[in-house]
């Protein structure tokens, strides 16, 4: 790496850890309004996004537990936000969905954010919106793979203590 990136990316480093804690705070304000915890409306957002999925491919799509993922499709199939359905290739699998209700109201939440964010695209030229895709493209593998990685670290242990100052 340049000298030149390399300075432009440490200057520019609290820009990028401000927009991530602005998308972090624009998911907990959308969950908030629905009354269900952000891991549930990032859940809603996957399946919506992705189709149908079975538990476990879910679970791995969110990132939690296959016990975990249990309670949450059990929650949100008891507030109509989804529902099991039989795989019609597999009659032993089950899929999870989003309802057609659910997908309406999410709309209306989500409706200030794509607003917003789509007035703000409009800003940039066709060849910035290339740049800008090309990153989300690329940046978003890259970041499940950390993600898997730091899960990795914990499972075998070499995640941090609870606290900084804890003893390994």
């Amino acid at each position: 790496m340049s000298r030149t990136v390399r300075s432009l990316l440490q200057r520019r480093s609290a820009a990028y850890r401000e927009y991530l804690s602005a998308v972090v705070a624009n998911g907990q304000a959308n969950a908030d309004s629905t009354g269900l915890h952000a891991t549930d409306v990032h859940a809603l957002d996957v399946l919506q996004a992705g189709g149908p999925l079975t538990a476990g491919q879910l679970a791995e799509k969110v990132g939690l537990s296959t016990g975990a993922t249990t309670r949450l499709i059990d929650r949100l199939e008891k507030l109509t936000y989804v529902r099991r359905d039989a795989d019609p290739q597999d009659r032993r699998s089950v899929k999870i969905s989003v309802t057609s209700e659910s997908i309406d109201y999410l709309s209306q939440v989500f409706e200030p954010t794509r607003r917003q964010v789509g007035e703000l695209l409009q800003t940039y030229s066709l060849d910035q919106l290339e740049v800008l895709f090309d990153y989300f493209v690329r940046a978003a593998p890259v970041l499940r793979e950390a993600a898997e990685e730091t899960r990795r670290r914990n499972r075998d242990g070499a995640g941090r203590a609870a606290s900084p100052s804890a003893e390994r």
